[in-house]
């Protein structure tokens, strides 16, 4: 399985939540938002944080978006009236055909045609 993590979810993983390490553990693929990374990187954190955080975010791969992207956001915005970082990780999520792994209730109950993991 190909995983997208949202914000919340990788907070989960660094906080211990079961459910999502054994996810990434079965994965053959971890990746997250480039949104994703700078909502981690802008909440005040400890250093030790910042580190957990640092050392997670090597091990995945980072989704930028390009110009067909910038497509399906601004649709997925639209169409699901989504708060743009939730359009941002939905898009990324539906065009690369990855099971997004998230706990936000607005992207589940809207978008009903992504694979999904809530985590909770």
């Amino acid at each position: 399985m190909k995983l997208l993590l949202d914000t919340n979810s990788v907070i989960y993983y660094l906080t211990g939540n079961q459910k999502i390490k054994q996810a990434i553990t079965d994965a053959e693929q971890v990746a997250v938002s480039f949104i994703s990374v700078v909502e981690l990187k802008a909440i005040k954190l400890k250093e030790s944080e910042i580190l957990s955080i640092d050392q997670f975010l090597s091990c995945c791969e980072i989704f930028y978006p390009n110009m067909e992207s910038l497509e399906t956001i601004i649709r997925i915005r639209k169409d699901y009236k989504l708060k743009i970082p939730d359009a941002v990780i939905a898009s990324e999520a539906l065009m690369r055909n990855l099971t997004l792994v998230t706990a936000d209730k607005e992207i589940i109950r809207k978008l009903p045609v992504l694979s999904i993991i809530d985590p909770l």
